[in-house]
């Protein structure tokens, strides 16, 4: 039939948006393959004629096709093929606002007016496409086309759009991503410096210049302890294990290191270089990048300078480093050519002249704010003597410098100074070395901000600026084990925004966002006087999670202070909102020992606050339908519905004026083949939490209706009521499939009765009136259902086109002993009959209770002083011996 066509056509597009999610091809390399491949799958899942992506391009004004699916296969497309915003405005407006847009007449469609010679020349007469979205901006486009007769697009086809759009974000993200880290990794590897990443003091990453250094393959570096290539003794004499500590637990402790050390090649050979130490915090752990320079050259210079103690203008104007060299007062007599090149002094216009003060500047180039010190404040040539005197206490002084050109411009250098002695071990000068590291600082600097950029977008959300899922379980772990240490608790929270949906259908997804952003800017400004910490998870759910509390009334104060939070009123583009929330509260360790144990267990909590409307729960383990059990017979449900192995119960309505059985409700039945008679209680909430709701409600119609059709066959004018869910309610396809099975079974509509439950209006309340209304004018009649134990009864009772009330079991249970309820009862039948309603008694268990709700006026009753629910042929069997012997006086039934 169409409604199970639709709800097959539901499911087999689902499966190919889960089989494309889960495809290799699309997270490949291949990028192009990979949106091909989408293109494809696309045509194929709607039969369009053509399937295409198209993205905005450098600009981000136009739009330019990446991929076009044609006629069963991949078609040839130009890149510089563009829909220009100048050319096509009414289009462009309609896609920055609309999640979907659906045009089933090309023809007749207004915003599609810059395009009809397009569609002419393809034939195009129906079009949807559905905007890609990067923090609520579109950033392109998917589009069905079809050609020839004209496509309706219907309700299931377009939800099929918005998640293939949802899966191209990820799509563009995760491609994106790979490209910065490929062009993060070339640079790494194009570095002229050796490069290592080190955790703890281990190597876990190298470019290629360490290779070379080292002489070896990455193989033998990796997961090396970084202490397996030093030499056993340094320059000094000592030994390098003795001093390790002294040297490395600054760099342990997160504090950048420069030094010289001297390290062993796999084959032996030793060699010193300048090791430059930075911390970095990957993933929540400390790690290392080492900068490695063979300086192996350049100390044999120097010491060839001191041995001979002559200055040979031929040697250093050979050299690619600045040499200057000054008597013991500080005056140069030699300034080489790479000094002329880097300074931009000529030799003549310095030697004998001037002192190196002139080229330096007055502080060092990366001063560390919390190693200020007053020296680093002092003038030039007091910081400079002070590097002078340590040389001349025979010290290696070699570190980070600011050189100044003649221009006044300034660059960086590594300066190493060396005291020149006789052979009497005199003093007769200095030699001041020094290279050009602004390269080198550029290629750290960039990429140590790559590394950031990566560990900050893996680990918070884009929209907000707070730390997102991942994140939440890197801190929830050391919060934890911190908890455990102490014999603490902790809190986790799971958030859900009331009606956030409802802002993102009206108002368009930039107000939501807008509304995320403020939402999460309040609640932090609230949590940080706490010690508590936001996260966003993704789409309105929010964590927090709460690593210091007192107990569980101070954790539910917090909880119910971020509720009312939540309500007051937000100011978006001049429009007021006001919002709610659902908090689910799971504890440590009383709910979980594990992050996603408590999120899981704040998830089943926050559901349960949703359904009650109670705002803030606490876990519960009753709450809990996420069970093996509950698994197995969520799969095992859907198998039943589809084979109909489920079963109809019809429980009679008996009219008090007549005394004759006008109607009865059928309830469903599970008898599973190895559990047993399984309760409606258990497997209903089953079916709400998932989306079998609706094929169970379709399955519960047509099988009502056949066997009404059975029975009027017979003879038998029955009024067969079923209940239906909110989710049923709300599909805007629900009246036709009601029209469609009455017209199949010949059955009248007012045969069909429909009991609803004041609580099902409450999730989009306009729009289940709106379906409703439309099944009404079918003439199928409606009753409300437990009337008085839901929400807003007088509100909605006059905007419903109801027939029926029914009075709720636990009303007339004790309408005999309890006052209250019998009050309650007399005012339900007085304000039904001044409505023009009809009232149906439920749960009447004996005599007393049937003759008092007669001198109420009540019209129906329903209850086991008739009839238990019966399978059909019990049913039948009772109606047939009720028919023939009841009176009106007795209406006392032979069966029970």
């Amino acid at each position: 039939m169409p409604h199970r066509l639709l709800s097959d056509t539901a499911a087999n597009l689902h499966s190919v948006y889960i089989a494309l999610l889960k495809d290799s091809r699309l997270w490949g390399d291949d990028y192009a393959s990979g949106l091909q491949l989408i293109t494809q799958k696309c045509s194929e899942a709607l039969a369009a004629a053509r399937c295409s992506v198209w993205c905005l391009n450098e600009a981000g004004v136009d739009l330019c096709c990446q991929a076009l699916f044609e006629n069963g296969q991949a078609a040839d497309l130009f890149h510089d093929q563009l829909l220009k915003r100048a050319d096509h405005p009414d289009y462009f407006a309609c896609l920055d606002h609309d999640r979907v847009l659906v045009v089933d007449k090309v023809a007749a469609e207004d915003r599609f007016s810059s395009f009809i010679e397009y569609c002419k020349a393809l034939s195009i007469s129906s079009v949807m496409e559905a905007g890609v979205r990067t923090e609520g901006e579109v950033t392109g486009i998917i589009r069905w086309e079809e050609r020839g007769a004209e496509r309706i697009w219907n309700a299931d086809e377009q939800a099929f759009a918005c998640s293939i759009a949802d899966l191209l974000t990820q799509f563009f993200a995760f491609h994106k991503l790979r490209e910065t880290e490929e062009r993060y990794r070339k640079i790494f590897e194009a570095a002229g410096e050796a490069l290592a990443v080190l955790r703890g003091n281990r190597i876990v990453d190298c470019n290629k210049a360490t290779l070379e250094m080292f002489r070896t393959r990455r193989e033998d570096l990796m997961n090396v302890p970084l202490r397996s290539f030093w030499a056993e003794t340094q320059p000094d004499g000592r030994k390098s294990r003795d001093i390790e500590s002294l040297i490395f637990s600054p760099a342990r402790h997160g504090r950048p290191q420069h030094l010289v050390w001297r390290h062993k090649r796999l084959d032996g050979v030793e060699f010193d270089t300048e090791v430059g130490i930075t911390p970095l915090l990957l993933r929540g752990r400390l790690h290392h990048i080492v900068c490695l320079h063979d300086i192996t050259h350049r100390q044999r210079a120097e010491r060839q300078i001191r041995e001979l103690n002559t200055l040979q203008q031929a040697i250093f104007d050979g050299a690619n480093y600045s040499i200057v060299a000054t008597d013991e007062k500080g005056v140069i007599h030699t300034f080489n050519r790479a000094a002329e090149r880097m300074l931009g002094y000529s030799g003549r216009e310095v030697i004998g002249k001037s002192t190196p003060a002139r080229f330096h500047a007055e502080n060092e180039l990366r001063r560390r704010a919390h190693e200020a010190t007053e020296e680093l404040a002092r003038p030039i040539q007091s910081g400079f003597d002070t590097l002078i005197a340590r040389v001349l206490e025979g010290a290696v002084d070699e570190r980070e410098w600011t050189y100044v050109r003649k221009d006044g411009s300034s660059f960086p250098v590594l300066l190493s100074v060396t005291a020149l002695r006789n052979n009497l071990g005199d003093v007769t000068g200095y030699l001041c070395i020094a290279s050009d590291i602004t390269e080198r600082i550029r290629a750290n600097a960039e990429l140590l901000h790559s590394k950031r950029e990566i560990e900050r977008n893996a680990n918070h959300d884009l929209l907000t600026g707070l730390p997102n899922r991942s994140r939440l379980h890197d801190v929830a772990r050391a919060a934890i084990r911190n908890a455990q240490e102490r014999g603490q608790k902790l809190a986790l929270m799971l958030l859900d925004l009331d009606r956030f949906k409802e802002v993102n259908d009206t108002l368009g997804h930039a107000v939501g966002d807008q509304l995320l952003k403020q939402v999460a800017q309040r609640l932090q400004a609230l949590l940080i006087s706490y010690g508590a910490y936001l996260y966003r998870l993704g789409g309105d759910e929010f964590a927090i999670l709460v690593t210091r509390i007192q107990d569980k009334d101070a954790t539910m104060r917090l909880a119910t202070t971020v509720k009312a939070s939540l309500r007051q009123p937000i100011q978006i583009e001049g429009i007021t909102l006001e919002l709610g929330g659902s908090i689910g509260v799971a504890l440590f360790p009383d709910h979980g020992d594990s992050s996603h144990g408590l999120l899981r267990c704040a998830d089943v909590a926050m559901y349960k606050a949703k359904q009650q409307s109670s705002g803030a729960l606490f876990y519960e383990p009753q709450f809990d339908f996420h069970s093996p059990r509950r698994l197995t017979l969520l799969a095992e449900l859907g198998a039943a519905i589809r084979n109909n192995d489920l079963i109809l119960h019809y429980q009679p309505r008996v009219d008090l004026a007549s005394g004759r059985c006008i109607g009865c409700e059928a309830l469903v039945r599970w008898q599973h083949p190895t559990l047993g008679l399984i309760p409606p209680n258990e497997f209903i909430p089953l079916a709400e939490s998932s989306d079998l709701i609706q094929p169970l409600g379709i399955w519960v119609l047509e099988t009502a209706m056949a066997q009404a059709r059975i029975w009027e066959t017979n003879g038998l004018n029955l009024i067969v009521s079923i209940n239906l869910s909110a989710r049923n309610l709300m599909e805007n396809a629900f009246p036709q499939c009601i029209e469609q099975t009455l017209a199949a079974h010949g059955l009248p509509a007012e045969r069909l009765e429909i009991e609803i439950t004041e609580s099902t209006l409450i999730s989009d309340p306009e729009r289940t009136l709106m379906v409703i209304h439309r099944i009404n004018n079918l003439g199928v009649r409606f009753a409300i259902d437990d009337f008085g134990t839901g929400y807003s009864s007088l509100a909605y009772l006059k905007r419903l086109p109801i027939q029926t009330l029914k009075i709720d079991r636990s009303f007339i249970r004790d309408l005999l002993s309890d006052d209250q309820d019998a009050m309650i009862v007399r005012s339900t039948l007085d304000l039904a009959h001044n409505f023009g309603l009809s009232v149906v008694a439920e749960g009447v268990e004996d005599e007393a209770t049937l003759q008092e709700l007669k001198r109420l006026r009540c019209e129906q009753i329903q209850g086991f002083l008739f009839s238990k629910p019966l399978p059909v042929a019990e049913f039948e069997q009772w109606l047939e011996a009720f028919s023939s012997t009841v009176t009106l006086p007795d209406l006392v039934p032979p069966l029970h």
